[in-house]
């Protein structure tokens, strides 16, 4: 037995050999099952006994829809099962369906329900932070991408610049010294062009200045464009997670989490089991064929990265279902024969954001020929020569794959 102090707990206290004693009765409350007055329009919690305020509210609603006190709480005794209320704001149970809360309703005996709840809960707690953090990094990527492309337009006229040079250097000889500006013909376009100049330089000078204008505006357009395509990059990263969380269960989340945190976006706890789990190669889903070639299919951004860029040889046919989401499906074949390169297609279009679409277009080439963008979250790829082929999903083809040909399930 735990000891406690009076200091602790001033009206049951717990002490070896100590008499004990009913919970203190706190006054004004009745016991629900001998009820003598109910007022509909206060909380339950001050009136009875054991009324949350989920439950309160509960019995308040069914009798405004017309359900008496005493036939609810018969309902209440009565029950067996636990009933889980899920809505967008979270998971709520009890004895009996809360249907106040109009959420989706699921019942279970009580002793499994409540390890479905607590699990339903956790899931859910960890999703809404996963999504909270995907949220926020969406929005500051947002951000960054409409501050660049207006970097972009500012930086935008550098080639006037060149222009300019063009034009003093040609001209130079012609031009008064110590002159504010000079009117130029455009070389290409005929027009009268009004340059500025800097009065303490040469004509020569302010020509040398204007490319030297031009050679850093162009680094700094190409290095902003370098900028927008990887933050277009990562927002399309981001959005997969999105609807990868949409859909997540349990093992899921922890996968996502895992992810983010081999980003570096969540901080993994620095235990052994950490440092095992950091060094474990991900299982790749396997496909194996009569002709002895195999198909692999990696399922998320730790799985497709170790596939496509440590896995694979450099020989081996990759394919992706072109402009959306999807896994990389690897043919362990330089030059598949036609079915096997249909299997793999099939793969890759079934294990999409739009496996449900009629027709699907699904991009091929050797994993020599990808690239991994510098700086770019994990499993993201730019293409070099690629072709393309569509595939209509049939679902009974994929089944029989799932069923026959599958030989190592991730």
């Amino acid at each position: 037995m735990k000891q406690t102090s009076l200091c602790k707990a001033s009206t049951r206290t717990l002490s070896p050999e100590g008499v004990y004693h009913l919970p203190f009765e706190y006054s004004g409350k009745q016991n629900p099952f001998q009820a003598t007055s109910i007022h509909q329009s206060e909380s339950f919690v001050t009136q009875f006994h054991g009324f949350s305020p989920l439950l309160s509210r509960e019995f308040q609603y069914r009798m405004q829809q017309g359900q008496s006190f005493d036939e609810i709480m018969y309902e209440l005794n009565r029950s067996d099962k636990l009933f889980l209320s899920e809505t967008e704001q979270g998971i709520q149970f009890h004895c009996i369906p809360l249907t106040h809360l109009r959420g989706k309703l699921s019942s279970y005996p009580i002793m499994e329900g409540i390890d479905i709840a607590l699990y339903k809960m956790q899931t859910r707690q960890q999703t809404d932070g996963l999504f909270q953090l995907v949220r926020n990094e969406l929005i500051k990527r947002s951000r960054k991408l409409s501050r660049l492309e207006q970097a972009v337009l500012e930086v935008g006229h550098f080639e006037q610049y060149r222009t300019y040079a063009d034009l003093l250097y040609t001209y130079y000889h012609l031009l008064p010294h110590n002159d504010a500006s000079a009117d130029l013909k455009d070389f290409m376009t005929g027009e009268l062009l009004h340059i500025p100049l800097d009065t303490k330089l040469s004509a020569k000078q302010n020509a040398q200045k204007y490319y030297e204008k031009y050679r850093k505006g162009k680094i700094a357009h190409t290095k902003l464009k370098e900028q927008i395509e990887l933050c277009k990059i990562e927002l399309d990263y981001f959005l997969r997670l999105e609807s990868r969380l949409e859909l997540a269960d349990g093992i899921d989340v922890l996968k996502i989490r895992r992810e983010l945190e081999k980003h570096g976006y969540f901080k993994a706890k620095k235990n052994q089991s950490t440092k095992k789990r950091q060094n474990r190669k991900p299982n790749i889903m396997t496909f194996q064929f009569e002709n002895g070639i195999k198909i692999f299919v990696g399922k998320n951004s730790i799985q497709n990265d170790y596939l496509t860029f440590h896995y694979a040889k450099k020989e081996d046919l990759w394919l992706h279902v072109k402009s959306y989401h999807g896994a990389h499906v690897v043919i362990n074949s330089a030059t598949p024969d036609e079915e096997t390169l249909y299997y793999g297609a099939l793969l890759a279009a079934y294990f999409s954001q739009i496996k449900a679409s009629a027709s699907v277009e699904v991009n091929y080439c050797q994993i020599k020929t990808l690239k991994r963008p510098k700086g770019a979250p994990m499993g993201l790829v730019l293409l070099g020569a690629h072709k393309t082929i569509y595939i209509r999903p049939k679902e009974e083809v994929i089944q029989k794959l799932l069923t026959e040909n599958l030989i190592q399930k991730v």
